[in-house]
């Protein structure tokens, strides 16, 4: 009999890392009778169809029972171990004030149901009065898992209002599953020019489905990167 493979024999600890991790969350989500629901460290978010049939979302914030601090050095490519154990962790490879990486877990399922979990990082590299980013999706557990679409935005941090957008950036479409096809790296998104002197930060958003349920779409709730200045007319950095 052939052996099962490295990601299939580490299945089951990923799963039960993400129950363990977003347990309020799954809670949460079983008591309201979620027909599809996905947690990441902004919280749960749930998917329901109104009386048009039509796909809607909704976002309660939970808290996670961890939080990252997890800065482990990016000497090699350790994306799929790096803040295994957290919902979301931030680090500055090499220190590097113009680099900066946020890897964030997401677990999904229906009513009590934990069904899957995968990993969303996205690399931020400031270019001048430039931000380019690249967001890269691992499977970790469950059925295979389709990204719709997946976007980089760009926000400005405005205090007492609505931050302002600076760009929405798509990346494209992509199925994972376990095996060869676990992992998608969307490729360098380009931001625009950021005139105004001011803090900035990114975010990944996202639609998904299962192959268990394709048909019920699952929403990315916004997972942010670090904030960084562009301060008058000099680069950009983070703080």
């Amino acid at each position: 009999m052939v052996g099962a493979g490295p990601a299939a024999a580490q299945e089951p600890a990923k799963l039960d890392r993400a129950a363990e991790i977003f347990a309020p969350c799954i809670k949460l989500a079983a008591e309201s009778k979620a027909p599809a629901w996905t947690c990441t460290a902004a919280g749960l978010t749930v998917t329901r169809r109104d009386a048009n049939g039509k796909a809607t979302q909704s976002l309660t914030p939970v808290a996670p029972l961890t939080s990252g601090t997890d800065s482990a050095s990016a000497l090699a490519d350790d994306y799929d171990s790096w803040c295994e154990n957290e919902a979301v962790c931030h680090r500055n490879p090499f220190g590097n004030k113009f680099l900066e990486e946020t890897k964030g877990n997401a677990a999904y399922g229906s009513g009590p149901t934990l069904i899957g979990s995968f990993d969303i990082v996205i690399r931020t590299n400031l270019n001048g009065r430039q931000a380019q980013w690249r967001e890269t999706f691992i499977w970790d557990s469950g059925p295979g898992v389709s990204f719709e679409a997946v976007a980089a935005n760009c926000w400005e941090a405005i205090d007492f209002w609505p931050d302002l957008s600076c760009g929405n950036h798509y990346g494209g479409s992509r199925r994972i599953a376990s095996g060869v096809a676990a992992r998608w790296d969307t490729g360098t998104l380009y931001g625009n020019r950021l005139v105004n002197a001011a803090d900035y930060y990114g975010s990944v958003v996202g639609v998904f489905t299962t192959d268990d349920e394709p048909e019920m779409p699952r929403f990315i709730s916004p997972l942010e990167t670090t904030r960084f200045q562009c301060p008058g007319t000099q680069n950009c950095v983070f703080y």
